[in-house]
């Protein structure tokens, strides 16, 4: 495919800031607490701000220039040159991050005595292939894949109501909208930077006119999810004991318990988390092949290098916890700066100068 289907960016936005923030939501409840849902919707206030400048910068795109060409614009060809390679780096980063999160998820919570290789080898495999197969199975798995994970979410949570306390919540706001709640926000907004993912592939919509209706669309739905799994989660758990929980919506499924016959209901997180994680990675992937098809490095065996990076990278992450939580926490601001704040800048220089050269 030589350009997308505006409506193929729905599913697409969904998927890639998603998945950070449900599966650790730790590194926000310890600042925000049981006011952590608060922080989400300022966050998801700021990402909508966000949003309008990227819609307002493409819609300039006239030219129909890459992502790189955009950089290049505005910052001269050196500097823009050297914030692609950030951009790209981010991505393998991001690579890494899904890879060893659903390892270590595994492993940690479900098959305990599994090592870590295994369960990269077993994710990496199969996103290779889906990668090697294109663009068109790469959209084709993310277009059946979030509907459904959409659908598991609903289950889960009407299964889970029974089991949430709105007395967890209260008292709102106890500390006002203080220091903590505002770094809560700003680290929300942080991990919401997966969208930046998205970039490259827009640049592949031929009708850039008419970007806002399913970006803002994708939006509405990411809001909706994150706003209402957070409430999900701290009705679920108590303040001090969610904070103490490393994958959370894990242990939350295993509440679940009908009639002695429906419980443990793992199978709907493996199949969000795992099915997500996935999605994202080939997203990811896709991203970064559209960057890598723009320069020198555009060789056969590319995919396979930057694979085995990922595999190293991953299994030594893996294997401890609290080592990976601490290289997530600065991957997030890592991400935040070149997924959210540099384009931010970027887009604003080009938005500027594209209007000059109108003038």
């Amino acid at each position: 495919m030589k350009s997308l289907n505006k409506n193929y960016l729905i599913p697409i936005i969904v998927a890639v800031p998603m998945l950070s923030m449900k599966t650790y939501p730790m590194l926000m409840t310890t600042l925000g607490g049981r006011d952590t849902w608060i922080a989400v919707i300022a966050a998801t206030i700021l990402l909508l701000v966000f949003c309008l400048l990227v819609i307002k910068a493409f819609k300039a795109n006239n030219h129909d220039d890459d992502l790189k060409d955009i950089y290049c614009n505005s910052l001269g060809k050196p500097l823009g040159t050297l914030f692609i390679i950030f951009f790209a780096i981010c991505l393998i980063l991001t690579l890494i991050e899904c890879s060893s999160v659903e390892a270590n998820l595994l492993h940690v919570n479900i098959l305990f005595e599994t090592p870590q290789w295994y369960f990269i080898a077993f994710f990496l495999i199969p996103t290779l292939y889906t990668v090697y197969k294109g663009e068109g199975a790469i959209l084709s798995v993310t277009l059946i894949g979030i509907p459904l994970i959409m659908l598991s979410g609903i289950n889960l949570s009407s299964l889970l109501i029974k089991y949430r306390h709105a007395r967890y919540l209260l008292p709102i706001l106890k500390n006002g909208f203080d220091k903590n709640l505002l770094i809560c926000s700003l680290k929300g907004f942080a991990m919401y930077s997966g969208f930046g993912i998205v970039f490259p592939i827009i640049n592949k919509v031929k009708q850039k006119n008419k970007l806002a209706k399913p970006i803002l669309i994708g939006l509405a739905i990411l809001a909706e999810i994150q706003i209402f799994t957070t409430i999900g989660l701290l009705m679920t758990f108590s303040e001090k004991r969610l904070n103490n929980m490393y994958y959370p919506r894990l242990i939350q499924t295993q509440l679940i318990n009908y009639f002695d016959f429906i419980e443990s209901g793992e199978f709907y997180v493996l199949f969000q988390v795992v099915g997500g994680w996935f999605i994202k990675y080939i997203l990811t992937f896709y991203s970064l092949q559209i960057l890598i098809k723009y320069s020198k490095l555009d060789k056969k065996y590319t995919i396979y290098v930057i694979s085995a990076i990922v595999f190293i990278a991953s299994y030594f992450l893996s294997k401890n916890t609290v080592i990976l939580f601490r290289a997530l926490n600065y991957y997030t601001y890592i991400s935040f700066a070149n997924f959210i704040v540099f384009p931010a800048i970027i887009f604003v220089i080009y938005i500027l100068r594209s209007r000059t050269k109108k003038i």
